[in-house]
């Protein structure tokens, strides 16, 4: 797609077509796919050899391809200069297509820094601080953000030079802080995204020389407000990466406010393994349905010793991982680094890791900089392509929402050009909330089905915490044997491969859905290594906040490889904080791993230290196979009493209590909380099932929970 004059920027928005031509209509506040009455916009950037923007591009001269096929092109204009120009409210309407609003001559540039090194973060740094001092083109408004396994705003849209230099020096420190707090360090709990304020008054930073400068602050307000609403949505929905969701959630924020938008991403590389391909080419769709162009920055300058060092890395922990599943031989559940290992030896194929950067650049209409140690004069690029572009909008070929990926070709009928486009979009449904991504279609849809399918059984658990600020806390854990999917096997390459997709869909007593959570799971290696996958299981874990109130918790389970399907359905129940001791879901312990390095592992109530404990799912329990039966349960002291807390474990056979224990507790820890197991020897169960209360009094108060489990020979 690479030729010599001329680079072409595409972004895929959408606008409404009149009901009757030369009839002007406001456009949509997002990107909307209804079959019949969208039309893609594309925002182009032609350039010539020299890098000169071309003002003299015919319409005759353009050629959009969508899914390989020509569409006729609506509109076509020259927009370049600052909002204030007086064309904007003077562009002809072309018949049958609404022009865009005029703020769409407003050009936003978000600073985004990932996960750096010492040595990234000084290259990063001097580059952002390079660009913010040179003058900021008239119309363009300018925030600063973080990556920290969270979307943090350093600070909000404005054309306040000196204030957006303190928030790149704050972002750098941000960083530095939060990489001395890794995993093995302690840290405090942090909110999920640290917004500044809308009514902070940076956004009026401009004065009022611009355009429409009220409209502008009101949008620009909305998009801050709605970056905090997605950005929380899709971190507690998709924590299956701590990059790619981030930004996928900012750059469907800025959907609503029209105009061209430019992501600047500070990274030091990325690794796609399967597991995460789905995230990677949402987040592309999703900036290209938003009109956002990712600008990606390498910010390890000429150093690329560090791929050869990750390949390495990645290899290394491949055997060990491969060396602890040989050794459990396929026993009890199986963890995600042992079922993902085989994903993790072939991603080490990929070992370099600007790869993914320069694709996450050029399918969004960006580019790259790289291997220079001036990064700043590079970042150029993103003043000059958004200063100059051509609007141009066609009909596409389908407009239902169907999940599938819509390819587009943009093609310039001059010699020698060069033309970079956006890759395309997925067609999917607009929502307020984290995006749909397209294995997510099948499971709604199986969701809503009556009566539910069943083709295959997997478990599923709620298991309740304490209550907190953003609700009462469960985890939801569903556990699918993998003996039961359907495994392709290439005899060639002795290869097998299986994929399967979990949603979990929680919905109020109206029928609302409040979240939804989901994850992708593709898995392939050698065709010797299936016996052993087989006969573990993968677990979907996520957290879950809800405030008082009665729910259902929809689980579907389907698997790709073979089209099928399963729902699972269990109601829960919310209620008041009420003042007094509280205590957690009760829950049968299955086994005791060692905790990996999650990026949720500061909210996993499971996870003690470098421990993690996984729950029984009605799994029975052989004496045979096991001398003792534990129990986990954790008490929240009420902190207004200073009656010390005690706890009562008893196991029933029906009515009648069979025994009790009144074990001694430790000091609550510094979130204020006592964890206990209790340990149980498996011989004086005979064989049945058998119900294990846990029961808590600090006072006069007493709150309780129980469990079933069952004992086999």
């Amino acid at each position: 797609m690479r030729s010599s004059l001329v680079t072409a920027l595409v972004a895929a928005t959408t606008v409404t077509l009149a009901a009757q031509a030369g009839t002007p209509q406001a456009p949509p506040a997002q990107p909307v796919f209804r079959t019949g009455t969208t039309a893609v916009m594309l925002d182009i950037v032609v350039r010539d050899k020299r890098g000169r923007p071309i003002r003299d591009l015919r319409q005759d001269e353009i050629s959009v391809l969508e899914d390989g096929v020509a569409r006729e092109v609506k509109t076509f204009r020259l927009v370049e200069g600052a909002p204030a120009d007086a064309a904007v409210s003077a562009a002809p309407v072309e018949a049958g297509v609404v022009q865009p609003d005029p703020l769409r001559r407003i050009t936003l540039v978000s600073l985004v820094f990932d996960h750096l090194t010492q040595n990234g973060r000084k290259m990063a740094l001097k580059a952002a601080q390079d660009y913010l001092k040179k003058p900021m083109p008239p119309g363009q408004w300018t925030a600063v953000f973080t990556l920290d396994n969270r979307l943090r705003m350093q600070h909000d849209f404005s054309r306040d030079t000196p204030a957006l230099l303190a928030a790149v020096d704050r972002a750098n420190t941000a960083i530095k802080e939060d990489a001395a707090a890794l995993p093995g360090a302690s840290r405090e709990k942090s909110k999920p995204t640290d917004f500044a304020s809308p009514g902070s008054g940076e956004i009026g930073a401009a004065g009022s020389a611009t355009a429409g400068q009220d409209a502008i602050e009101t949008q620009f307000r909305d998009t801050v407000e709605r970056m905090q609403t997605l950005a929380t949505s899709v971190e507690t929905s998709q924590r299956g990466h701590a990059t790619f969701y981030p930004l996928m959630a900012l750059a469907k924020a800025q959907a609503g406010l029209e105009g061209r938008k430019a992501i600047v991403f500070f990274s030091e590389g990325l690794q796609v393994p399967t597991s995460v391909e789905e995230a990677f080419k949402a987040a592309i769709s999703e900036a290209n349905r938003s009109n956002v162009s990712i600008y990606t920055v390498d910010a390890r300058g000429l150093d690329t010793s560090r791929d050869l060092a990750a390949a390495g890395a990645a290899l290394d922990k491949a055997g060990r991982v491969s060396q602890g599943a040989m050794a459990k031989r396929g026993a009890g559940g199986t963890s995600m680094d042992e079922v993902q290992n085989d994903d993790l030896v072939l991603s080490t194929f990929h070992a370099n890791t600007q790869a993914a950067l320069r694709e996450l650049a050029e399918d969004t209409g960006g580019v790259m900089v790289a291997n220079t140690n001036d990064l700043g004069k590079g970042l150029d690029r993103v003043t000059t392509d958004l200063s100059s572009y051509y609007e141009i909008a066609y009909v596409p070929q389908g407009g239902e929402a169907d999940g599938k990926f819509r390819s587009i070709e943009v093609r310039v009928a001059r010699k020698g050009v060069d033309v970079t486009s956006r890759s395309g979009y997925f067609a999917l449904p607009a929502t307020d909330t984290a995006p749909i991504l397209p294995y997510e279609l099948p499971l709604l849809a199986a969701a809503a089905t009556t009566p539910p399918p069943h083709a295959f059984d997997f478990q599923v658990g709620a298991f309740r915490f304490h209550d907190t600020p953003q609700g009462r806390q469960f985890t939801l854990v569903a556990e699918v044997p993998i003996g039961g999917l359907t495994v392709k096997e290439d005899k060639k390459t002795k290869q097998y491969n299986l994929r399967f997709n979990v949603m979990a869909l929680v919905k109020d007593a109206n029928g609302g859905v409040v979240e939804r959570l989901s994850n992708s799971y593709p898995l392939e290696g050698p065709i010797e290594n299936l016996p052993g996958i087989q006969r573990g299981n993968v677990i979907f874990k996520r957290q879950l906040w809800l405030k008082p109130g009665r729910y259902t918790l929809t689980t579907v389970v389907r698997d790709q490889e073979g089209d099928k399907t399963s729902v699972r359905q269990v109601p829960l129940r919310v209620f008041p904080e009420a003042p007094g001791i509280d205590i957690s879901t009760v829950a049968v312990i299955k086994k005791i791993d060692k905790a990996g390095d999650q990026a949720d592992a500061v909210e996993d109530p499971f996870r003690s230290g470098p421990m993690r404990i996984a729950p029984s799912l009605s799994t029975p329990i052989s004496k045979a196979e096991n001398s003792q039966i534990s129990a986990f349960v954790v008490l929240y002291p009420d902190k207004a009493m200073n009656d010390a807390p005690a706890l009562t474990i008893e196991f029933a056979q029906g009515a009648k209590v069979i025994g009790h224990s009144s074990p001694a507790l430790e000091a609550p820890d510094a979130q204020g909380r006592i964890a206990y197991v209790a340990t149980f020897p498996t011989e004086g169960f005979a064989p049945g099932t058998y119900e294990l209360r846990a029961i808590a009094r600090q006072g006069a108060s007493q709150d309780e929970t129980r469990t079933t489990f069952t004992v086999v020979p």
